[in-house]
C-alpha cells in the first residue's frame, strides 16, 4: 500500500503521496490516491497537481525520480 496523508497547502487541504520512479508509473499513484480519498470519506476538490522534485534534468536514473502528488479535497 502507498502512504497517503492530508495536509494544508497553498491549495487548501490536500491529500498527498510521493511517487518514486518513472513518470510512466504515475498513474499508479493517482489510482492509489483516488482509492484512499474515497476510502477516507473525502471527495475531490480541484484537479490534482504533480510537483516534480527530482526528474530527468536532475537524475538520469528514472528509478530515483521523485514526484509529489496532491489532490485538493472537496
Amino acid at each position: 500500500p502507498r502512504d497517503c496523508w492530508t495536509c494544508q497547502s497553498d491549495a487548501g487541504k490536500v491529500a498527498t503521496t510521493w511517487h518514486v520512479g518513472p513518470y510512466t508509473k504515475l498513474g499508479d499513484a493517482h489510482q492509489a490516491m483516488d482509492d484512499w480519498i474515497h476510502g477516507q470519506g473525502h471527495g475531490h476538490g480541484r484537479p490534482p497537481r504533480e510537483i516534480y522534485w527530482i526528474g530527468p534534468g536532475d537524475e538520469p536514473d528514472s528509478s530515483k525520480w521523485r514526484t509529489e502528488v496532491q489532490y485538493p479535497l472537496g
